[in-house]
Formats: C-alpha cells, sequence, structure tokens
C-alpha cells in the first residue's frame, strides 16, 4: 500500500469541510434558533430541540465538527386568576413558559485533527517489488475488456433511432 498526497485534493478537502461547518453553523443558528423565537414553535421539550438540532447537523454533513448546546429558560408571567377588572383582593397566577435556546460552537481540535489527512488517499497493489512511482504511474484506470468500446455500446437518444425527425 502507497499513500499519496495531492496538495489539489488537500485544497478540495479544506473547502469542503469549511463549506459544511458553515452549513451546519447557520442550520443551528439562523434556521433552528429561528423555529424556536417563533411564538408558535412545535418544539416544546428538550428532547425534541436536541433532535431537530441533531438533524439539522446530520443534513448539513457537519456533526463531526460543529457541536451545540441546549439550554432551558423559564419565562415568568402574571395573569389575573379571574374575570374582572383588578382591585386590591384580586389573585394572580403565575405562568411559566418553558425556551430551549440553542448555541453552537465548532470544535477546532477535530477540524484539525481531520485537516491532517487532508489530500491524501492510499493505493493498493500486491506488487511488492514496485515503488511508490511506479504504482502511481503503472494504470490507474480498469482495465477495458476486449470488444467493449464506444462503438460497440447502444446509442440513445439519436433521431433516427427513437423515431423522431424526417426519417420515420
Amino acid at each position: 500500500m502507497v499513500w499519496v498526497h495531492d496538495s489539489g485534493k488537500q485544497l478540495r478537502d479544506a473547502a469542503s469541510r469549511a463549506r459544511k461547518i458553515e452549513k451546519g453553523v447557520k442550520a443551528i443558528e439562523d434556521d433552528l434558533a429561528g423555529r424556536l423565537a417563533s411564538p408558535r414553535s412545535r418544539l416544546r421539550t428538550a428532547a425534541a430541540v436536541h433532535a431537530a438540532a441533531e438533524a439539522a447537523l446530520a443534513a448539513a454533513g457537519a456533526s463531526r465538527w460543529v457541536r451545540f448546546t441546549v439550554t432551558k429558560k423559564i419565562e415568568e408571567s402574571f395573569r389575573q386568576a379571574g374575570p374582572g377588572r383588578p382591585g386590591p383582593g384580586t389573585g394572580y397566577r403565575r405562568i411559566e413558559k418553558k425556551t430551549f435556546p440553542v448555541t453552537c460552537d465548532v470544535d477546532y481540535d477535530r477540524v484539525g485533527y481531520d485537516a491532517v489527512g487532508d489530500g491524501c488517499w492510499p493505493l493498493i497493489t500486491n506488487d511488492r517489488e514496485m515503488t511508490g512511482a511506479e504504482v502511481l504511474t503503472c494504470g490507474c484506470r480498469k482495465p477495458t475488456p476486449p470488444g467493449d468500446t464506444h462503438e460497440s455500446r447502444p446509442r440513445r437518444g439519436h433521431a433516427a433511432e427513437s423515431g423522431i425527425g424526417p426519417g420515420r
């Protein structure tokens, strides 16, 4: 097995990871936080918010590098206990509304750990006599079976075969 490093692939890997991290942070901070700030949010438990955050990061492909925390926040309000105009003997009841704000942060230690392997991939061979350069140049493509050329494959989408056009 020979490990190959490509600087172009290294740049593509880093850019891909950065896009996924950006998409994951946006999914948590903008999309999910916006849903939670809505007065009619359907996410009313910490477990539901946690599951929604995990799903958002998984959809973005950033669950490996982006961490989130769900905190519990209780907002108190007081309402009049009965109907009528308030007076000196009016009773009030306390109403607690639970919200679960989400914050996220990037795990830079894991990003750095994954960045070490950017641009690397293994080439496997069963010939122990070949050098690394010979393995790389010997033939990276699969061999074409005899008789399998582009002329022998069926043609699709041509006017003469599909019955469309002047040659009907």
